[in-house]
């Protein structure tokens, strides 16, 4: 962090998003959602609270249809998703530590989810089958 060039020798200026209570933040990627059978999502976090909305890919601008998405409820992340059959949720049973950085992915294969935080698997789950006649 903080150095480009071939030999690392550059210094740049990072500039790290911060979302609080005060002002409601965002970043907004344009494009549309392709959510295919497999997806793996990396993002490191540094929180400031224990609860709240860390990052949320959803099919249509209002939320509504397929979403992939990461919550933290107290301190412990929580990944959820739904690709039409129902909500699936993979709750942490470990907090990470506010203030300080922590890298969570994301991981989906089909119907089965994993959460994975600094590179150990925590937690994993499924979601249900459709219904069919």
């Amino acid at each position: 962090f903080g150095f480009a060039g071939q030999q690392c020798n550059d210094d740049i200026n990072i500039v790290i998003p911060g979302f609080g209570d005060t002002v409601p933040s965002m970043l907004r990627v344009s494009g549309s959602l392709v959510i295919d059978t497999t997806d793996s999502v990396v993002i490191s976090v540094k929180p400031l609270s224990s609860d709240g909305l860390v990052f949320l890919m959803a099919q249509n601008p209002d939320g509504r249809g397929d979403f992939i998405g990461l919550f933290l409820v107290d301190a412990k992340p929580v990944f959820k998703f739904d690709l039409g059959t129902g909500i699936s949720t993979i709750t942490s049973p470990q907090t990470i530590p506010l203030g300080v950085f922590t890298t969570i992915e994301l991981r989906r294969n089909g119907r089965m989810g994993q959460l994975v935080i600094d590179g150990v698997v925590v937690a994993t789950g499924t979601s249900r089958r459709t219904n069919t006649a």
